[in-house]
């Protein structure tokens, strides 16, 4: 993992250099129209949540601002309004006037406000794959980012999708604590939490991977059915991301695998929302407690 990090830090750095190479070439032939024809999409595709969230902030640091600023000097000057509204999947059924009205919110010159990847009140909400005895089951984890006691951080589940009805009214999962060292990688999202399959196969330490609300009685069957090994993780099949940090306002963040320029992780749903709205919508959209 810390490899392939790096290897994606190296590329990025590397990357407005290159580009300024390939830019003072002028050669006109077909290869190098496709290349730059790939190098743009490149740019402007969102390739992980992380930049998501450096192009919602509005970051001088951003791919696409060092590629604009290469390939299109003191031509496009890209204003964080323009930026925002560009994050918004285009097929989506969010309303121009909604995206404007969120726009202005986000941007108030006054109060502006922005995402930050350690705080509260940010999920991914993962479609995982189960092998339940001889068949496939779809189980819905909701995964958040906590710190630790050493000023690190972790992903952790924090809820699930309603896999059976508990027997008892009261928990009968005995938690030993394990190794509090133990959850998944802070980026373990950049690989779609393939790392899930060694969590939840590490049952002497599970309680180290979920969140501290998480062992409810709706979620006492789920984690007995792990622990006994009815239940095996395969792989996710697909992620979103809700966000309710911004206040007001709750929107969802999918990935779109296509050869356009607008692809990637992108805003698919936005919803006005107070703080009771928000709270119901962690109760029966991400199965989530109120203060989790």
């Amino acid at each position: 993992m810390k490899i392939f990090i790096l290897i994606f830090w190296a590329f990025t750095v590397s990357y407005g250099h290159a580009q300024a190479r390939i830019e003072r070439q002028r050669i006109e032939d077909k290869s190098v129209i496709y290349d730059r024809q790939a190098e743009e999409r490149f740019a402007f595709q969102v390739k992980t949540i992380d930049e998501f969230m450096e192009r919602f902030n509005d970051s001088e640091s951003t791919l696409l601002r060092k590629y604009l600023d290469v390939s299109r000097p003191g031509v496009i000057k890209s204003d964080r309004i323009r930026m925002l509204k560009a994050l918004f999947e285009k097929k989506s059924f969010v309303k121009d006037s909604l995206k404007t009205a969120f726009a202005a919110s986000v941007c108030d010159s006054l109060n502006p406000q922005f995402l930050n990847f350690f705080q509260k009140n940010w999920y991914a909400q993962a479609q995982c794959l189960f092998q339940d005895g001889a068949r496939n089951k779809y189980i819905t984890l909701v995964l958040k980012v906590l710190r630790t006691a050493n000023g690190g951080s972790k992903w952790v589940i924090a809820g699930a999708s309603e896999y059976g009805i508990a027997k008892q009214n009261k928990s009968t999962v005995r938690m030993t604590g394990g190794d509090t060292r133990k959850g998944l990688n802070p980026y373990s999202h950049v690989m779609d939490f393939t790392e899930l399959e060694d969590a939840l196969e590490d049952k002497i330490n599970i309680e180290s991977y979920l969140d501290e609300g998480f062992l409810t009685l709706k979620n006492q069957p789920i984690i007995e059915a792990i622990l006994s090994g009815k239940i095996r993780f395969n792989y996710v099949q697909e992620i979103t991301y809700h966000f309710l940090q911004i206040e007001g306002w709750i929107f969802s963040v999918q990935n779109f695998k296509r050869m356009t320029r607008q692809s990637g992780w992108l805003i698919t749903q936005l919803q006005p929302a107070d703080k009771e709205e928000k709270d119901f919508y962690k109760q029966a959209v991400l199965a989530l407690k109120v203060t989790q």
